[in-house]
């Protein structure tokens, strides 16, 4: 019974509706282990590995999740970072050299993939440049190097 008390709400409420208990809304950790080790037909060994299961399941979802946060969109969130670390580069006084050493040291330091440096810069650069750019082909435009 002591398992119960280590178990997460959620946990201890999904573990309730699969033995088909009545769970209230407003139900706290000690009233739903009350109502799932008080029920008649309670087992013991069959409800700790039910809970192991639903644990097991839960912690699955939760890594995939974060796999899936750190894919493609962890690098539309650095992008973003990014152009708040980066100055923007000004044209009438800026040495685009230094912007490009700047840019590419800081998008190594917020993990920004090389195959998504094209489109962080275009946020930096100003619209005379975005538009030189947009006349390049598919192929060199994608292309950082």
């Amino acid at each position: 019974m002591a398992y119960l008390g280590k178990a997460r709400k959620e946990d201890l409420r999904l573990l309730a509706e699969e033995l088909n208990l009545n769970v209230g809304d407003n139900m706290k950790i000690a009233d739903l282990s009350k109502l799932i080790t008080t029920h008649p037909d309670y087992d013991e060994e069959f409800s700790k590995n039910l809970l192991t299961i639903i644990v097991e399941d839960r912690k699955w979802f939760e890594n995939e999740r974060l796999k899936e946060l750190t894919s493609t969109p962890e690098a539309k969130v650095s992008i973003y970072e990014l152009t708040k670390v980066v100055p923007k580069f000004e044209m009438k006084d800026g040495d685009i050299v230094l912007f490009l050493t700047l840019f590419e040291r800081q998008a190594k330091r917020v993990s920004i993939e090389k195959r998504h440096w094209v489109s962080a810069l275009l946020a930096l650069m100003p619209s005379e440049i975005n538009q030189l750019m947009a006349r390049e082909s598919e192929e060199k435009f994608d292309d950082y190097d």
